[in-house]
């Protein structure tokens, strides 16, 4: 029964995060940026590998515009 569970969560995460994307206007500002969303995932663990920040949202505004991302919640 735990791998049904785990299946069903998968799911339901994978569900939130395909709403989050359409309704998320920085998140589709960066998929447009990137062209193809094999190129924003690989830019974002690129960025997130590199660069600390508070939420995916500065993450996103950060490839689409090149917006700075705040370090001063880090220090």
């Amino acid at each position: 029964y735990l791998s049904i569970v785990f299946v069903m969560l998968a799911f339901l995460t994978f569900s939130v995060d395909q709403v989050a994307q359409y309704f998320d206007n920085s998140c589709q500002a960066a998929w447009k940026t990137c062209k193809s969303k094999r190129a924003l995932w690989e830019k974002l663990r690129q960025v997130s590998d590199l660069l600390p920040a508070k939420s995916l949202e500065a993450i996103y505004r950060f490839i689409a515009k090149g917006q700075p991302i705040d370090y001063s919640t880090f220090v």
